[in-house]
């Protein structure tokens, strides 16, 4: 909603009231003479320039002149109302008496020239920057003098490099890019000069097109300027400088040079390139192109693929891709784009070879050899392969599985036409298999009777076809074996296919020889004790034949040589037969000497102490058992520890003793000194008990039982590291049972106690953040250092710990772990409190720009950070961000220490009221030229200012990028005229949907 009102709506009332008292008052004056400045013109004439803001009052008469629009108004005109170009103004007096005599005069106001174009120009209007097309923007050749403006013909004018005051320029003055010159002129009747126009240059520079000064070009393609290779939008010229263009039709010239033009956005190049033309005449070359006859070729086949066929060189008649090769035809190739080049291709088709027709052909798996080729219909070439090959033709159904067999038979063709091939295909129908003939001899022992005979033909018909029949049939063998035993037995089993009248035989023939007789298997066991030598045939069951072999040994078993078990085969071969017994000899069954033993809890194998196993148990041989059950083979591991009054069971490896010997065990406690041991102790320690520093043996912890030697300085088992010496002390238990005595050494090292370490005091500030890391103790080599908080070393204190006020205890410690007596380190950590803020302290306006330094605080020495802890300092200049957070440290002058803890502030910069300026005076001293709202950008950046004249007419309209007036127009018909000194009135919206517009009055003086 606007709110000013002082616009069009009032204006009357304004004028009304400038009127009412600015304007004069005569009576019973004489009437005023006009004075005359053109005297070659009719009627009175006055002449002013715009630059003088001329009003009313600086019209020219004598007498006490009042100013009317006509000869009878009786409204005379104000003083201070501009006068307008070409307007009459009648002179007389106040009290109107001269009405209907008075003097006119005709006023002629020069104003600022238009800038109309260059000279050779007819534009009519005024142009505020004026373009040019050059060569070169950096030396353009074109000056003031090639400016045209509207006051060429009718006055002086005179250039200048600025606005106001500043460099008259001559005519011959270049012209600059992107510079802005100044043009006024002369009133030819008086002295002034009017206002100034100011002209922006602007200069281009379309480049020259680039492409090959030299090109070539096909007279038979008829080329024209457009032809012409180079880049840009292109124009074509007979010189460099000729204005007339070619047209792009224009048919090129050989040996003739034609310069090209670029057309840009803006210009034509001023540069041209010159491209001469070489037109050369068509070279034809010959060729041959082959085809099969069997490719049906077309012009779409001949060579290159995307080539453009003629019928002859003139290139007047396309042939249609599709249409047939003729044998011996001439073909003429299209000519390649930058060449001047065609072939003419001859058209030579080539006789395609014969394979004959596909064929079909049937033959039995079991059907003799053919010559193939002599089974292929049609008429076929000689000089063909098979594919898979064959051996000089010849098929032979028997190398083949049964099914559809294909071959191919290729003749090769020659460079056009590929080769021919022909496809034979034939069925080959599996004859009745019978299968393989069989002849096989076995042993009587093979065969209990003819059953089992009949049964061995039978297994040959195992993945043969079962349809055929035996010839003689099997059961008569069986009868003939039945009755006769050993003999050859021979049968033709035949099968027969009625259906395809293929046929397959087999003949099965048995030889069957007598099988000797080796006896029958059996056991031999050993006595323990006894070494009688053992003839093994005569251990053999049945009735074995003599003449055989032993796989080992000559057929007897010494005891006293030969290692028990054993297996011993007895075999014997004739007729190709051969028969075999095994003889088993069982090792002797052990005799325990002691059925009921004893053991320490503990043994001694040379590698160590270890608990008693079965592999103790006696006698070694012996393999033991958990049960007596001979039936029972479950055997006991050896590594197997013994259990006190637990049974074992003594037999053979073999498992053939009847007869188990029971053996009862028993475990004697044995002692315990544990196991040979070092340790290291400290000569501060405190005495101990020696014993409990044995390592454990397999028995566990040493037992309590024991003494030293020597003998420790206490007379019993506590060591005193002040009083007794380093050394090996042996430490021994006596035994209560059958058992040894048990002890083991136990070596003591006394380790000295390093001295306590130096220390040094600390005093830094708690801001610093010092922890226990930073406390300096200074250890021997190879030790380390420990803090305690307490005198009594109780406390331990982390590295990580903060430092406080007090005192802190080290220690070191050598590698042994030997701890030393403390010594104290002060600390002393100072800080300072935490500042506070003034109330209100952190608020502020944003038109005051105010900084981190402003920020009001109840204590100085104060220091800005971005951050609660750690971060950067901000230095007290840097301009204050609503809402930002900052972070106040105070330091104490006494400590120099600055506050752990920060306080934080969050800054407050709002928007206020702006002050706006009553008045400004835009003369050039530098003082107060601009009428400007400081901060107004800032805070309503979608803000716009309008100032109104007395009389209501806009003269500024301004935003954030045009936030300041100089006091130039820059609004509607005032153009860009500088206004004269007086009040003003503008208008502020700040658009922010929430601040009223601002209206005000303003004061312009020079």
């Amino acid at each position: 909603m606007q709110n000013f009102t002082l616009r069009r709506n009032g204006i009357s009332l304004f004028l009304f009231a400038f009127i009412l008292f600015s304007g004069t008052y005569s009576y019973g004056q004489t009437c005023p003479t006009v004075e005359d400045q053109n005297t070659t013109a009719s009627g009175n004439q006055q002449y002013f320039c715009d630059s003088q803001i001329p009003e009313v009052q600086h019209l020219v008469a004598t007498g006490d002149v009042v100013w009317y629009a006509d000869q009878n108004s009786t409204t005379p005109i104000a003083s201070t109302q501009l006068l307008a170009d070409g307007i009459t103004y009648f002179a007389g007096n106040s009290d109107a008496t001269c009405a209907g005599s008075r003097e006119s005069v005709t006023v002629t106001i020069y104003s600022q020239p238009d800038i109309l174009g260059i000279k050779e120009s007819t534009n009519k209007q005024s142009l505020p920057t004026l373009s040019f097309c050059v060569a070169d923007v950096n030396n353009p050749d074109i000056y003031l003098s090639n400016i045209r403006t509207s006051a060429d013909e009718t006055g002086s004018i005179q250039w200048y490099d600025s606005q106001t005051g500043g460099n008259v320029l001559p005519a011959d003055t270049e012209l600059v890019n992107g510079a802005t010159y100044w043009v006024d002129q002369a009133n030819p009747f008086g002295t002034c000069r009017t206002n100034r126009r100011s002209v922006k240059i602007e200069l281009n520079s379309e480049p020259a097109p680039e492409g090959e000064p030299a090109q070539t070009f096909c007279a038979a393609n008829n080329p024209t300027l457009a032809d012409i290779v180079a880049s840009g939008d292109l124009r074509y010229f007979v010189s460099e400088t000729s204005l007339t263009e070619l047209s792009s039709a224009t048919p090129l010239e050989d040996g003739k040079t034609y310069y090209l033009a670029s057309v840009g956005e803006i210009c034509v190049s001023v540069d041209r390139l010159a491209v001469t033309v070489t037109v050369n005449e068509l070279t034809i070359l010959d060729e041959t192109q082959g085809f099969c006859e069997t490719e049906s070729a077309t012009v779409d086949d001949l060579l290159p693929a995307d080539g453009v066929w003629y019928t002859d060189e003139t290139f007047s008649t396309p042939i249609d891709a599709g249409t047939a090769l003729v044998h011996g035809n001439s073909y003429f190739l299209g000519i390649e784009e930058g060449t001047c080049t065609t072939t003419e291709v001859t058209a030579d088709i080539y006789p395609a070879p014969n394979a004959g027709t596909p064929t079909e052909l049937t033959y039995c798996s079991n059907d003799p050899a053919v010559d193939l080729f002599t089974q292929i219909e049609g008429t076929p070439d000689q000089a063909g392969t098979f594919e898979p090959a064959l051996n000089n033709n010849m098929f032979n159904p028997a190398d083949y599985e049964a099914g559809v067999q294909e071959f191919t038979y290729t003749v090769e063709g020659n460079e056009f036409c590929e080769n021919a091939v022909n496809t034979i295909t034939i069925n080959i129908i599996a004859a009745p298999e019978a299968g393989a003939d069989v002849n096989e001899a076995y042993c009587t022992a093979d065969f209990a009777d003819g059953d089992a005979l009949m049964a061995q033909f039978n297994t040959y018909l195992e993945g043969r076809d079962q349809t055929g029949t035996f010839n003689p049939t099997l059961e008569s063998l069986r009868d003939d074996y039945n009755t006769n035993g050993a003999g050859v037995y021979t049968t033709v089993y035949t099968i027969n296919d009625g259906d395809t009248g293929c046929s397959d035989s087999a003949t099965f023939e048995i030889t069957v020889n007598q099988t000797p007789d080796a006896g029958e298997d059996a056991t031999v066991q050993l006595v323990e004790g006894d070494n009688t030598v053992i003839d093994l045939f005569s251990e053999l069951g049945g009735t074995p034949v003599t003449g055989g072999t032993w796989d080992i040994g000559n057929g007897t078993f010494d005891p006293a040589v030969d290692t028990a078990p054993a297996s011993y085969t007895y075999t014997v071969t004739a007729n190709g037969c051969s028969s075999s017994a095994t003889i088993f000899v069982a090792e002797a069954c052990p005799i325990v000497a002691d059925t009921t033993p004893e053991f320490c809890e503990t043994v001694d194998d040379g590698t160590g102490a270890d608990f008693p196993r079965v592999s103790d148990l006696l006698p070694a041989h012996a393999v033991w058992y958990t049960t007596a059950d001979p039936s029972d083979d479950t055997t006991i591991d050896p590594n197997t520890q013994l259990e006190d009054q637990a049974v074992y069971y003594a037999g053979n490896q073999s498992g053939t003793c009847t007869a188990r010997t029971p053996v009862t065990v028993t475990i004697l406690d044995s002692p315990n000194a544990g196991i040979d041991t070092e340790i290291t102790v400290c000569a501060n320690d405190a005495p101990f008990d020696l014993t409990t520093m044995i390592d454990p043996s397999i028995l566990g912890n040493a037992d309590a039982t024991g003494n030293f030697s020597p003998a420790l300085a206490s007379g019993g088992n506590m060591f005193d590291p002040a009083v007794d010496v380093a050394g090996t002390y042996t430490y021994t238990v006596a035994s209560t049972t059958s058992c040894p005595d048990a002890s083991a050494d136990i070596i003591v090292n006394v380790e000295a106690v390093p001295a306590a370490p130096a220390t040094t005091a600390v005093t830094d500030c708690a801001a610093t953040g010092l922890t226990v890391a930073d406390l300096v103790a200074t250890p021997d080599t190879g030790n380390s250092i420990q803090w305690y908080t307490d005198a009594a070393l109780t406390t331990p204190a982390a590295g990580t710990d903060v430092l406080v006020t007090g005192t802190y205890y080290a220690t070191q410690t050598s590698p042994a772990g030997c701890e030393s007596a403390a010594t104290p380190a002060e600390v002393v950590i100072n800080d300072a409190p935490t500042p506070t803020l003034v109330a209100g302290g952190n608020q502020f306006c944003m038109i005051d720009r105010p900084t981190v330094g402003n920020i009001a605080m109840n204590e100085a020495n104060i220091t800005w950070y971005d951050s609660a802890t750690g971060g950067s300092v901000v230095s007290p200049e840097t301009s204050l961000l609503d809402g930002t957070v900052y972070y106040a440290s105070l330091t104490d002058a006494a400590s120099g220490c600055e506050s752990s803890q920060r306080l934080a502030v969050t800054a407050e910069v709002e928007k206020c009221p702006l002050p706006i300026p009553e008045a400004f005076s835009p003369n050039g001293d530098n003082i107060n030229d601009l009428f400007m709202v400081e901060f107004i950008g800032e805070q309503y950046p979608q803000f716009t200012i309008e100032i109104f004249n007395r009389w209501g007419q806009k003269v500024f309209k301004g935003n954030a990028s045009n936030a300041t007036w100089n006091g130039e127009s820059t609004e509607g018909s005032l153009g860009s005229d500088v206004v004269p000194v007086g009040v003003y009135f503008y208008v502020i919206e700040y658009n922010d949907g929430e601040t009223t517009p601002t209206q005000g009055r303003l004061y312009l003086s020079r």
